[in-house]
C-alpha cells in the first residue's frame, strides 16, 4: 500500500473520530440526563475489581517473556527452550520472524481464536503465546511448538505490515482443514496418540472418502496430509505449499504449481499410502466386549469389582460422578455434580479413589483442594491448602498429593487424622506415583526421557530403577520391587512390567493406545483409546507372576520407518525453478542467507544473535489489534427504535459500509474500538465507542451516536440517537454460565427538515428512555448436540412519557448433528413486554435479507409504545407482518453438505467446500394485550361504513395471527461472508402466498 493511501486513511479515521467527538458532544448538551448516565457509567467502572497484572518482563531479541512470579534459573532455561523449539520450526517453514514473541506465563488471557479469513475483519495483533508453568518442560515445548507454529504461519501467510494482511486476509482462502491440519502435523510432531487417532479413522470410517471423516478430525487429516506431502517430496514441501497458496491464493494452483500433479491424483496416492501403513496394524488384536465411554468426556475411572465402576465425566450441564453397576446390562445413576466452584484435578490422575467404604473425589476449589466424600459415609468436605495438585495415590497411609512445577515436584501426604505432612521434594516434574508399603514409586519427565525412582519413606534412601525414551505412563506398584506402566516402545502405547530384575516385560500388544489402568487385589483393568468407540475392560485379578508377556512386539509402521524416513526427507531434494530465488523470511541477519546456508549454520546464527536483555516491570502498551472494512446490513443495536418509521430505515435492505479499528494491550485485558458506518445508504451515519476491561467482573462500555433520514415527496425527516450502555458479566457456576447486568440509556430525537412550508411546522419530537437488562445465558455441546439459551429481562422507564414497562425475552437454540454431512437447527424465541409504555415488536422476513420489504403492518393504539424490535423469525413474509407486544417463533432447518455425498476427495473452492443446501419450516405469531382474542388486536379489526358514510361501524372478527412457511434454500462462503439463498411459501389462513425469495448477508436466522 503507498504512502499516500496510508495517509489518506489515517486522515478519514482522525476525521471519523472528530466527527464522533462533535456528534456526541451536540447531542448531550441538548440532554443533560445523558450526561449523568455517563457519568455514574464513569464512576462504575472505576470501581470495577480487576485481576492484578503486575507483571514483570525478561526481554530478549525473540522473546518478550511475561512473568509474575518465577525464578531466574527457570527463566533462563524456558528461554533456552524456546528458542531451540523456535528455530527448529523456522527451519522447517524456511522462515524467519524478524518480530520478538510475546510469551506470558500463566493464564490464558487471549480472545478466542479467530480465522485470519474474514468478512471485513482484518485481524492486526500479533498472537502471544501463553505457558503453564506447573507443566513438565515436554509438555511447555509441546504447547510452545502449537501456538508458535500458528504465530510463524500467520505471519508467513498473510504478513507482519498492516498493508499486506489488508491484502491477504480477505484473499486467501483455503480449505478448513488445511491450516489447522499444519499446525497440529508441526506441534505435534505425529505421537503416538495422533497416529492412534489417524488409525481409528482408517478403521472407523475407511479413507475412500475424504469428506466422510468428521469435522472433528479435521486438524488430525489436515496433518496426515502434510505428513504424506513431506513424505513424497521431501522437507521444503511444506513452504513451497505455503509460499504457492499466498502466491495464486487458490490450493489447487498451489499444488499444480509446487508439483504438477492435481489434488485428485494426489489424494488417491494419500490413500495408498496410509492404506498400506496401518495394513499391517491390523493383525495386532484388541480385546472384545468392553464398556464404551466417551473419551472427550471423560475424566477419571475408578473400578470397584468386576461389575461396579465410577467415572467423573462432563455431560451437557457440567460434571458428575456416576456409577455404573451391571445387572445384565450396566445402568448408569448420578451420584454428585460439581459446583460451579469445584473443577476436576486433571484427566486419569487418580482423583476418585475408594477408601473403604466411601467414594472419594479430589477437586479443586478457591484455590486450593477438597476432597469429597461422595457416598456421604464420612465427612461430607475436607479442605487442604495446596494449589497445582498434579497427581494423586491413595493408600492406607493416606492421601499422596504431588505438586510439580517444571524444575521442582513436592509430594505431601494427607494423613486419616487429616494433617498434612511434607514426604519429598525432587528437582524435576513428577508425572505419575503409587505406594507399596512404605515405597513410594515415582516417575519424573524432562525432554528426552522419563526416569522411575524408589523412595523408601523411612529409610529415607532413594535409587533409580528404570528409564525410557519412550514414555512410563501410569505406574502402579504390584509388589516385589515390580512394577506395571503403559509405554510406547513400538509405537503403540502398550502395558509393561518391570520384574524385580528390572527387566521390562511387553504385557500387551494391542492396536489401539492404553489410556488408563488400574491394579488392585480384585481387578485389572484397561481403558483403551478407539476414538468414540474407546472402551473399558475389566477383568478378576491376575497375581503379577502370573501375567503373560511377549517376547517382542511388531513396531508400527510409522515407528519402525521413522528413522529411515528422516534420512530420506533429508537426503531428497525437490526443486522448482521458480523459486530458485525466493525465500520467505526478511533479512535480519544479512550475513545468513537461506539459500546457501545450511540449517546448521542458521541455527547457530540465530543463536549467536540472541540479546539477553535486563528483568523489567512489564509496561502496558496498546496496539491495533484489527481493523474493519466491512460490507454490513446489521448494525450495532439495529432492531430497536423509537418512532414509527424509523425501523424502515434499519431494515437489512439498507447496506452500509463499517470501517473502523480495535485497540488491544499486550495482556489483553483492555480493548478499545471506534466505528464507522455510513456512506452508502443516503443520510446514514453511526459512529460507534466500546471499551472493555477483563477482571472478575468483566465491564464493556458501548456509545453510539446514530443519524438516518428518510426521504420522501412529501416530507424528508431525521432521526437521532445517542446510546449508551454499561455492562458487567461473569461467569457463574460453571464455564457454560454467564450472568450479566447493564445499565442503559438512549435519547431519541425526530426532527424534520425544512424544505417546505408543512415541514416548518412540524413539531420535533424526544424521547428518553433508562432501563436496566439482567441476562443468563448458557451454552453447551457434546459430539452430537449443542444447546444455547438466552434469557433476559428487561425493565425500562420512559421519562419524558412517564411510563415504563418490563420485558423477558427468552431465545433458544438446539444443533443436531446427524452425521459430517448433515445437522438439524432449531430455533425457538418468545418475549413479552408489559406495562404502560411497552414494547412493540414485530416479526416478518429473514434477518439478514437484503431484498427485504416493509409489510406496512399498522400498530395498536391501545398503548403508547416506547420501543419498536424488530424480531423478523419467518420466511415466506415482507419484514412486520405481524406485530404486537408478544411474539413466539419457530424455525427448524434441515442442513446438507451435498457436494460432499457427490464426491469423495477434498473441495478446496471456498464456495462449494462451505455449500449447504436446507429444507426449512417456520412458525411465528404476534399479538396485543391477553391473547390474540383481545380487543386490541388490530388484524381482528375491521370498519364497515354506509353508503352515505353516515354510519360507520367497528367490528372485531376473529383472525388466526399465527402464520408459518416452508421452502428451500442453499448458503455458501464469500470472501467469508456467510451468504443464504431462501425460496418460501408464506401460509396463512391455511392458504398459501406468492413465494418470496430471500437474499440473506448472514445466517438466514
Amino acid at each position: 500500500m503507498s504512502k499516500p493511501v496510508v495517509v489518506v486513511l489515517l486522515s478519514a479515521y482522525a476525521i471519523t473520530y472528530f466527527i464522533y467527538v462533535i456528534s456526541i458532544l451536540h447531542l448531550i448538551s441538548r440532554m443533560y440526563s445523558i450526561l449523568r448516565l455517563v457519568k455514574v457509567m464513569t464512576l462504575m467502572l472505576l470501581v470495577v475489581q480487576l485481576a492484578a497484572q503486575d507483571w514483570m518482563v525478561k526481554t530478549s531479541t525473540n522473546f518478550n517473556i511475561y512473568y509474575q512470579s518465577a525464578d531466574e534459573d527457570l527463566l533462563v532455561r524456558l528461554d533456552s527452550l524456546c528458542l531451540a523449539e523456535l528455530s527448529a520450526l523456522e527451519v522447517r517453514l524456511n522462515y524467519h520472524t524478524g518480530n520478538a514473541i510475546n510469551v506470558f506465563l500463566g493464564q490464558d488471557m487471549s480472545p478466542t481464536k479467530r480465522d485470519l479469513v474474514g468478512s471485513g475483519e482484518v485481524y492486526m495483533e500479533p498472537q502471544s503465546i501463553y505457558l503453564d508453568m506447573h507443566n513438565s518442560f515436554t509438555s511447555i515445548a509441546y504447547d510452545f511448538r502449537n501456538q508458535a507454529v500458528e504465530v510463524l504461519v500467520n505471519e508467513m501467510m498473510y504478513g507482519g505490515a498492516f498493508q499486506d494482511k489488508i491484502k491477504s486476509s480477505n484473499l486467501i482462502n483455503l480449505p478448513d482443514w488445511v491450516i489447522p491440519g499444519l499446525y497440529h502435523y508441526l506441534g505435534d510432531k505425529w505421537s503416538v496418540n495422533t497416529d492412534n487417532t489417524m488409525r481409528f479413522i482408517e478403521d472407523e470410517y475407511g479413507l475412500d472418502d475424504f469428506n466422510q471423516i468428521p469435522d472433528k478430525y479435521k486438524h488430525i487429516k489436515g496433518a496426515a496430509f502434510w505428513k504424506f506431502i513431506e513424505h513424497k517430496y521431501g522437507t521444503n514441501a511444506i513452504p513451497t505449499v505455503l509460499y504457492m497458496a499466498r502466491l495464486t491464493r487458490k490450493f489447487n494452483a498451489s499444488i499444480y504449481y509446487s508439483f504438477q500433479t492435481n489434488l485428485y491424483e494426489l489424494f488417491s496416492d494419500w490413500k495408498d499410502y496410509y492404506y498400506t501403513a496401518y495394513r499391517a496394524d491390523q493383525s495386532k488384536p484388541n480385546p472384545l466386549e468392553g464398556i464404551v465411554l466417551d473419551k472427550a468426556s471423560l475424566y477419571e475411572i475408578c473400578v470397584k469389582s468386576s461389575d461396579t465402576f465410577y467415572t467423573l465425566q462432563a455431560n451437557f450441564l457440567g460434571v458428575s460422578v456416576y456409577r455404573y453397576v451391571f445387572d445384565g446390562e450396566y445402568k448408569k445413576d448420578k451420584l454428585y455434580t460439581l459446583k460451579g466452584t469445584e473443577a476436576p484435578i486433571g484427566v486419569f490422575q487418580k482423583s476418585l479413589y475408594i477408601d473403604g467404604d466411601e467414594l472419594k473425589l479430589v477437586l479443586m476449589k478457591g484455590g486450593g483442594i477438597v476432597i469429597k466424600s461422595v457416598l456421604r459415609n464420612g465427612p461430607a468436605e475436607q479442605r487442604i491448602p495446596l494449589s497445582a495438585v498434579g497427581t494423586i495415590c491413595s493408600s492406607d497411609q493416606g492421601v499422596f498429593l504431588v505438586v510439580s512445577k517444571a524444575l521442582m515436584s513436592t509430594v505431601y501426604k494427607y494423613t486419616k487424622n487429616h494433617n498434612l505432612e511434607t514426604v519429598l521434594v525432587v528437582g524435576g516434574f513428577i508425572k505419575s506415583i503409587s505406594i507399596n508399603k512404605d515405597d513410594l514409586v515415582y516417575v519424573t519427565t524432562d525432554e528426552s526421557e522419563d526416569r522411575l525412582f524408589r523412595y523408601d519413606m523411612v529409610q529415607h534412601t532413594k535409587s533409580e530403577d528404570f528409564r525410557s525414551s519412550h514414555g512410563i505412563n501410569q505406574v502402579i506398584a504390584v509388589g516385589d520391587s515390580a512394577y506395571l506402566y503403559n509405554s510406547s516402545s513400538n509405537g503403540i502405547l502398550n502395558g509393561k512390567l518391570l520384574d524385580a530384575k528390572l527387566k521390562q516385560n511387553a504385557l500387551t500388544n494391542y492396536r489401539y493406545n492404553i489410556l488408563f489402568h488400574q491394579y488392585t487385589d480384585k481387578i485389572f483393568a484397561e481403558y483403551l483409546d478407539r476414538g468414540e468407540q474407546s472402551a473399558l475392560f475389566i477383568t478378576d485379578h491376575i497375581d503379577a507372576s502370573d501375567f503373560f508377556t511377549y517376547d517382542s512386539l511388531y513396531e508400527t509402521f510409522f515407528y519402525s520407518k521413522e528413522e529411515a524416513e528422516s534420512e530420506k526427507t533429508k537426503a531428497r531434494s525437490f526443486s522448482n525453478d521458480s523459486l530458485s530465488d525466493y525465500t520467505f523470511q526478511r533479512p535480519v541477519y544479512p550475513s545468513t542467507d537461506f539459500t546457501s546456508s545450511n540449517y546448521d549454520s542458521f541455527y547457530l546464527s540465530k543463536l549467536a544473535g540472541d540479546e539477553t536483555k535486563a528483568f523489567t516491570k512489564g509496561q502496558e502498551h496498546i496496539s491495533v489489534s484489527s481493523a474493519r472494512f466491512q460490507l454490513t446490513n446489521s448494525p450495532f443495536q439495529a432492531n430497536n427504535s423509537v418512532f414509527p418509521g424509523a425501523y424502515r430505515l434499519l431494515l437489512p435492505s439498507s447496506l452500509n459500509i463499517s470501517v473502523g479499528a480495535t485497540f488491544t494491550n499486550q495482556y489483553h485485558t483492555k480493548e478499545i474500538g471506534l466505528y464507522y458506518t455510513g456512506i452508502v445508504q443516503p443520510g446514514a451515519r453511526d459512529i460507534q465507542f466500546c471499551y472493555k476491561q477483563k477482571g472478575n467482573w468483566n465491564a464493556e462500555v458501548q456509545l453510539l451516536s446514530r443519524r438516518r433520514i428518510f426521504f420522501s415527496e412529501d416530507s424528508r425527516d431525521a432521526y437521532h440517537t445517542v446510546y449508551g450502555d454499561y455492562t458487567l458479566s461473569q461467569s457463574r457456576w460453571s464455564d457454560k454460565v454467564t450472568i450479566s447486568h447493564s445499565l442503559n440509556g438512549r435519547y431519541d430525537r425526530l426532527s424534520p427538515l425544512y424544505f417546505s412550508e408543512e415541514s416548518i411546522a412540524s413539531e420535533i419530537r424526544n424521547s428518553f428512555l433508562t432501563g436496566y437488562t439482567s441476562r443468563l445465558r448458557f451454552q453447551s455441546s457434546s459430539i452430537k448436540h449443542m444447546l444455547s439459551a438466552d434469557l433476559a429481562i428487561s425493565p425500562q422507564i420512559s421519562v419524558l412519557a412517564e411510563g415504563f414497562s418490563v420485558t423477558a425475552d427468552l431465545h433458544l437454540m438446539h444443533k443436531l448433528r446427524a452425521s459430517a454431512k448433515d445437522q438439524l437447527v432449531t430455533s425457538i424465541r418468545l418475549g413479552s413486554s408489559q406495562g404502560s409504555a411497552s414494547s412493540y415488536f414485530m416479526i416478518g422476513g429473514a434477518s439478514g435479507d437484503v431484498l427485504i420489504k416493509d409489510g406496512n403492518r399498522s400498530f395498536s393504539q391501545y398503548k403508547e409504545p416506547a420501543v419498536y424490535t424488530n424480531v423478523y423469525g419467518i420466511r415466506g413474509f415482507n419484514g412486520n407482518y405481524r406485530n404486537g407486544n408478544t411474539f413466539f417463533t419457530l424455525q427448524s432447518q434441515f442442513e446438507s453438505k451435498i457436494l460432499e455425498y457427490l464426491f469423495k476427495r477434498p473441495i478446496t473452492a471456498e464456495v462449494f467446500a462451505n455449500l449447504k443446501g436446507h429444507v426449512f419450516v417456520d412458525v411465528a405469531t404476534a399479538f396485543y394485550g391477553s391473547g390474540i382474542y383481545d380487543e386490541a388486536n388490530v388484524l381482528s379489526t375491521s370498519i364497515v361504513e354506509s353508503s352515505t358514510k353516515v354510519l360507520l361501524i367497528k367490528i372485531n372478527a376473529y383472525k388466526n395471527p399465527l402464520i408459518a412457511s416452508t421452502g428451500i434454500g442453499a448458503s455458501t462462503l464469500i470472501y467469508g461472508y456467510q451468504v443464504s439463498f431462501d425460496y418460501a411459501f408464506g401460509l396463512e389462513e391455511r392458504k398459501f402466498r406468492t413465494p418470496i425469495l430471500h437474499l440473506s448477508l448472514g445466517h438466514s436466522f
